[in-house]
């Protein structure tokens, strides 16, 4: 259950009862053992867990405040458990007393807890022998109950309920004593809550909600079970379920810090005002507090130190004598004005600037924050002065030199407008200079293509670019052997290896040039004159070039024209002989 949800039950149960009200149902559901057992869970079990953690939270801290409230738990959880067993034993009559008696004394207990915790009414100081005091106070809680349950047993203590004429007159001014009470802590409890934003106090001020709205549905209740009476149990019932979360919450949320609950709510309870206090006096800044009236309720030290309030404290106007200009003054009073109308847990207003004078009449730039929050003594404003005259003239001196700055941005800008044309000019001799190469590249590309030898551009002996001849006379593609091995056009490993020898020679920057076999991709040969060249000769990671020409023709006529000399030589060397 989320917080936003915890909310919701309330204005149900309360159109729920006002329904049951005006309907007046006469149906009684009572079966034996059913209200101890929930009495028991709910609103039995649950409170005592809660007063045993208040008692532990005493017997660390001593707290007057917390030990109220555990035995305000301890009186309402034991007279719901105590009352729910009653029923079958000795009747109606001795549920309601015990139930509505110890409701009256854990309200009063409350109550009291309450007005500590808001009027700050609690010593700091442990009393000696505390410890054995917050015992006989549960202790003396749980003996009145049992000597009520005694006395109620016996019939001793007045009738508070007959069933079927409903509640007597005592009964019911127990009763509106009881909500007077709870609604009055509660009260408390969501202020506080909405002042220090504590899920502890949110959940609790929620329980004593919904037990409120319970008893004000018994209140009503003419017979006992009745479905007006259910509806309130239910709602003291969820009540319990709070206070269970209050604990459980709180638990989690600890251990996750590595803090004990005792730790942390003594922490809480613990001089709230001296914490604030000290909050104040941390700050550098001057901080004043003042009621709607204008008067000064609190000022810290730094306050002192630039001003000079009245001796009394209350009766200090805040605004009229610190602000020279009556301009400033109206200002802080309409926003003033404007914060106090808003019933929020707090407000904060604009940050104001003025030019104030200390006490000793010097005048100083000073920011104005004004906040304020609702809390049940009224409206209190806030007030932080800040001296801003160190920062102005930082600030003075930082707009000096933006402007400087400015002003040399201005003058590097027309440097770089300068720069930038005079490169726009190179860029477009550059472009004209690139069109003119791709000119010359295309001319050397139509001359290269359409050569009457193949030419190879190599890199690691991997063809990088061919052209159209090259293609002609391999039979391949520039798609089928751009970037691959020249091993493929020899007519052996041992020919390719062989001719690696070549870069050795073409690396001293000398011309290789060789007569060699080479293989076309129809596997057939042809006799290959074969010139190549390094691109850089101190560098043959930049590559080589390579031209190929097809001799097989001139080979045929070396060979027709070896074997014809052969002929003649044979027919002269007969003649000679005959």
């Amino acid at each position: 259950m989320t917080k936003h949800l915890a909310s919701v039950p309330i204005p149900l149960f309360i159109i729920l009862i006002a329904v049951l009200a005006v309907w007046d149902v006469k149906i009684v559901y009572e079966p034996p053992l059913l209200l101890p057992i929930l009495n028991t869970i709910f609103i039995g079990v649950f409170p005592v867990i809660a007063s045993f953690v208040a008692i532990r939270v005493y017997l660390m801290s001593g707290l007057l405040n917390v030990l109220l409230l555990g035995c305000g738990m301890v009186a309402f959880g034991s007279g719901s458990l105590i009352g729910g067993w009653m029923l079958g034993i000795c009747g109606v009559n001795c549920t309601v007393t015990l139930h509505n008696t110890g409701a009256l004394l854990g309200s009063l207990f409350h109550a009291a807890g309450a007005v500590l915790t808001l009027t700050a009414a609690i010593s700091q100081k442990r009393i000696k022998g505390y410890k054995t005091k917050g015992i006989i106070a549960y202790s003396a809680v749980l003996v009145f109950m049992i000597f009520l349950t005694i006395m109620t047993y016996h019939g001793i203590t007045p009738t508070f309920f007959i069933q079927g004429s409903g509640p007597t007159l005592l009964r019911q001014g127990i009763l509106e004593l009881t909500l007077v009470m709870l609604i009055f802590s509660s009260l408390i409890l969501i202020c506080f809550q909405r002042l220090y934003k504590s899920d502890f106090l949110y959940w609790y001020s929620m329980s004593l909600i919904l037990i409120v709205i319970g008893l004000s549905a018994i209140f009503i209740q003419k017979s006992f079970g009745s479905p007006i009476g259910w509806v309130g149990r239910t709602a003291q019932y969820l009540a319990g379920v709070y206070i269970l979360i209050t604990v459980l919450k709180n638990l989690i949320s600890l251990q996750n810090r590595e803090m004990s609950m005792d730790r942390s709510i003594a922490l809480f309870f613990s001089d709230m005002p001296g914490n604030y206090r000290l909050l104040m006096e941390s700050s550098g800044d001057a901080i004043i507090s003042f009621d709607e009236q204008g008067r000064i309720l609190m000022w810290n030290s730094a306050f002192e130190t630039m001003f000079e309030p009245g001796n009394d404290g209350l009766s200090c106007p805040v605004v009229n004598p610190l602000i020279l200009s009556d301009e400033f003054i109206h200002i802080i009073t309409d926003e003033i004005n404007r914060l106090s109308p808003l019933k929020h847990s707090y407000t904060v207003g604009k940050l104001l600037q003025a030019d104030m004078k200390r006490k000793d009449n010097k005048i100083f730039s000073a920011e104005i924050s004004l906040s304020g929050r609702y809390t049940v003594l009224g409206w209190v404003n806030l007030a932080i002065i800040r001296d801003v005259t160190e920062k102005r003239k930082i600030e003075e001196e930082l707009r000096r030199h933006k402007e400087y700055l400015e002003e040399l941005v201005k003058e590097r800008t027309a440097e770089l407008q300068t720069a930038y044309e005079g490169l726009q000019s190179e860029i477009a001799e550059h472009r004209q200079a690139e069109e003119k190469f791709r000119e010359l590249f295309n001319e050397q590309k139509v001359i290269l293509d359409n050569a009457g030898i193949g030419i190879a551009f190599l890199k690691d002996r991997k063809i990088l670019r061919i052209n159209n001849f090259f293609e002609k006379l391999l039979c391949y593609t520039s798609d089928e052997i751009i970037g691959t091995s020249t091993e493929r056009f020899y007519s052996s490993k041992e020919k390719y290896e062989e001719m690696g020898k070549a870069y050795n020679k073409i690396s001293k920057g000398e011309i290789c040039q060789t007569e060699i076999i080479m293989k076309r991709k129809d596997n057939t040969h042809f006799w290959c004159n074969i010139t190549g060249a390094a691109a850089n000769p101190a560098n043959l990671d930049e590559g080589s070039i390579w031209l190929l020409e097809n001799i097989d023709e001139r080979i045929q006529m070396q060979d027709e024209l070896r074997e014809s000399e052969e002929k003649y030589r044979i027919i002269f060397n007969n003649e000679i002989y005959v």
